[in-house]
């Protein structure tokens, strides 16, 4: 499907690669976790907080579910 997420020090990264081929994903994000999106799928986060956390959690099931539902 295209998600990733890997935790090691100093920063962490979220690969978000569904964002990139279903049009609209983005916009169904958080703002927190928006602010650390660096190109069109891929998120540096050098801090993480428990809230991103659940923003990350949240954005593998928005695209889960377009991915189920593109097919």
């Amino acid at each position: 499907m295209g998600k990733g997420v890997c935790l090691k020090l100093p920063f962490s990264i979220f690969d978000f690669i569904i964002a990139y081929y279903i049009k609209g994903l983005k916009e169904q994000l958080k703002l927190e976790i928006l602010k650390c999106l660096k190109g069109k799928s891929f998120f540096h986060i050098k801090k993480i907080y428990s809230i991103m956390i659940t923003q990350i959690t949240e954005a593998l099931q928005i695209g889960y579910n377009a991915y189920k539902k593109k097919g």
